[in-house]
């Protein structure tokens, strides 16, 4: 039974329930509500409403009312109107100093009339943004959040990847960063007249170069721009293979999805690199939108450290006994320490890769863990064993056998498949004659040859 609603008037098209079993725990659904609530109050952002709350058996619900569907490149694409209102909305959110944490699809709402409704706020974070942290240029400092960016990294580039081809991708951003230069030109003034910064501190600089590069974009901004969308791909692309690996969504463990997963996050981070290398040289050669690319390149190295440590946390912990097809007959003790060999030798090579160095000085390092971990983690135990017996040749990094272009490492090619019962390798030999250059685009065919994918058709165009 429900508590007396906190807004019976409210008149939306959907009601939805917010189950404290399904996010976790009650903390969680209670931090989503007032979460949700404060931005609402506090900022105006459009939010569900809340109507009422019920409580039984431990299991707390809350009713939430709104209006709007899920972003559909079909059936409800994303038009001007809505991008309009929803940088207003991520404008509303900057100036409390609330960052949202998860501005994926399934968490914003577009309604037939233009309007749209931003929910899943369980992971959203007051800053604390004091006048001295806006004077940082450095993006990990920076605590004037930007919650466009946020959608960035988690919503657009999945509705860019949903469209038919390229040219309805730069159609779409070239509207979407018209529409962006207003909202980077209301941030550097809320900071000049709001928070009192000099049109000389760097923040206002960044706000202003940003509005003045997203006005109108050239070709060479534009294709910057997508293929940062592309590296946001790869990213979660690589998360949801984690994810799966995990088995979060259907409850099955898979060792060698894990290992897809991490394989995957190299491949990001080289491309990271390179990104933002591109940005740095362009930010130095270009003189109308330097400031743009220095920025950007910023960004791209904060997104590249989080990247970095995602795969220090999830290589080891994918290096566990059980991992490795171990023979029969040999003792625990025995095989925990081989393992524990392994994770020395991936250590003494990870330790190599320095990311604030350009990538053409911290590419070999990069190529030299992505081999050794991938075919340490699908190579049978006889590998292991040789390995565990030859410490001191083990130490050093493997000798990179040809050179690896953007996007590539050399692996065999059964170290990059699904996971699809015992794929364990019969022996060494066969492993090195089955070695094969994978490239992205490959790796991403064979991630998806289990499931089809659903056809594309050209989306409406934008309209107001």
């Amino acid at each position: 039974m429900f508590i007396k609603p906190v807004n019976s008037n409210t008149a939306f098209g959907r009601t939805m329930i917010i189950d404290s079993e399904q996010m976790g725990s009650r903390q969680i659904l209670l931090s989503e509500v007032h979460n949700m609530d404060m931005a609402r109050k506090k900022g105006g952002v459009d939010t569900p409403h809340t109507i009422g709350f019920a409580e039984r058996n431990k299991i707390m619900k809350v009713a939430c009312e709104f209006d709007g569907e899920t972003a559909d490149i079909q059936n409800n694409p994303i038009n001007k109107t809505h991008l309009q209102n929803l940088f207003k909305n991520f404008l509303a959110m900057d100036k409390i100093g609330m960052l949202h944490g998860d501005l994926s699809l399934e968490n914003l709402y577009f309604s037939d009339s233009g309007d749209i409704v931003i929910a899943g706020f369980k992971n959203a974070a007051i800053l604390n943004n004091t006048i001295e942290t806006f004077k940082s240029r450095n993006a990990d400092e920076n605590i004037f959040p930007s919650n466009a960016r946020d959608f960035e990294e988690d919503g657009l580039h999945e509705y860019l990847a949903s469209m038919a081809t390229e040219e309805e991708q730069i159609d779409f951003l070239k509207t979407y960063m018209q529409i962006k230069s207003d909202y980077h030109k209301q941030r550097a003034d809320f900071l000049v007249k709001e928070k009192g910064l000099s049109v000389n501190d760097d923040a206002v600089k960044i706000e202003l170069a940003n509005a003045k590069a997203c006005l109108n974009p050239d070709k060479k901004i534009i294709n910057f721009e997508l293929e940062k969308q592309n590296l946001y791909t790869m990213g979660n692309t690589a998360l949801e293979l984690w994810k799966d690996g995990c088995g979060l969504a259907d409850g099955v463990r898979k060792p060698n999805q894990k290992i897809n997963s991490i394989l995957y996050m190299f491949d990001c981070l080289r491309f990271g690199l390179q990104l933002r290398d591109d940005a740095n040289s362009m930010s130095s050669s270009t003189k109308d939108n330097g400031g743009y690319f220095e920025s950007e390149a910023s960004y791209i190295d904060a997104f590249n450290k989080k990247i970095l440590e995602c795969i220090d946390v999830s290589a080891k912990k994918i290096l566990t006994p059980k991992t490795f097809h171990m023979p029969f007959g040999i003792a625990c003790e025995n095989r925990r320490a081989k393992i524990q060999k392994a994770k020395d030798i991936f250590d003494s090579l990870y330790s190599k890769i320095d990311i604030k160095k350009p990538y053409e000085e911290t590419k070999k390092a990069i190529d030299d863990v992505t081999r050794f971990y991938g075919g340490l983690a699908f190579a049978d135990a006889s590998v292991i064993e040789e390995l565990a017996a030859q410490p001191k040749k083990a130490q050093e990094p493997p000798k990179a056998t040809s050179d690896c272009s953007q996007k590539q490492i050399k692996a065999p090619l059964k170290y990059l498949q699904i996971h699809s019962g015992d794929s364990r390798c019969t022996s060494p030999k066969e492993e090195k004659q089955s070695e094969k250059i994978i490239d992205y685009t490959t790796r991403k065919r064979l991630l998806n040859t289990q499931q089809a994918k659903p056809s594309k058709s050209t989306p409406p165009a934008l309209e107001s």
